[in-house]
C-alpha cells in the first residue's frame, strides 16, 4: 500500500470520514487496503485530506449507481490520469450495463410485488377466519 505525506491544513481522521459518510471503519480500511482511498499514517492512526474526502464521495456515488469496486478503481485511475475521454467512455459502458440490469430487476419486481401483496392479503384473511 502507498502512504502519502500528510495533507496541508486540517486532516480528517478515519472517525471523521466514517461519521460524515455513515461508514464503518472496516469499510474505510478496506478501501485503503485495495488502494481506492490510501491514507497517510501517524502511528496507528490514518488521516485523509479534503481531496480524499471528495474521492470517497465519488466512490460512494458510483457504488450507489451499482458500480463494482473494480469498475470504480478503473474510473478513478482514468480520472487521476486526467483522461476525460477514457473516463467518459468507461463510465458510459458501465452505466449502460447497470441501467439494463436495473431495468430488468425493476420489470421483475413489478411482477413479483403484486403476487406478494396477494399472498399477504390471503394470509391475513386466513388468520382472520
Amino acid at each position: 500500500m502507498t502512504y502519502r505525506s500528510p495533507p496541508a491544513g486540517h486532516p480528517y481522521s478515519t472517525t471523521d470520514l466514517c461519521r460524515y459518510f455513515g461508514l464503518s471503519t472496516r469499510t474505510l480500511r478496506y478501501y485503503g487496503a485495495i488502494e481506492l482511498l490510501p491514507a497517510f499514517r501517524r502511528g496507528e492512526a490514518r488521516f485523509y485530506s479534503a481531496a480524499d474526502r471528495d474521492r470517497l464521495r465519488e466512490i460512494l456515488r458510483l457504488k450507489r449507481f451499482g458500480f463494482t469496486l473494480q469498475e470504480i478503481r478503473e474510473l478513478l485511475i482514468l480520472a487521476d490520469r486526467h483522461d476525460a475521454p477514457g473516463y467518459a467512455a468507461r463510465f458510459e459502458r458501465a452505466a449502460a450495463a447497470h441501467l439494463e440490469a436495473m431495468r430488468d430487476r425493476l420489470a421483475e419486481l413489478q411482477h413479483v410485488i403484486p403476487a406478494l401483496e396477494a399472498e399477504r392479503a390471503a394470509n391475513a384473511r386466513r388468520d382472520a377466519a
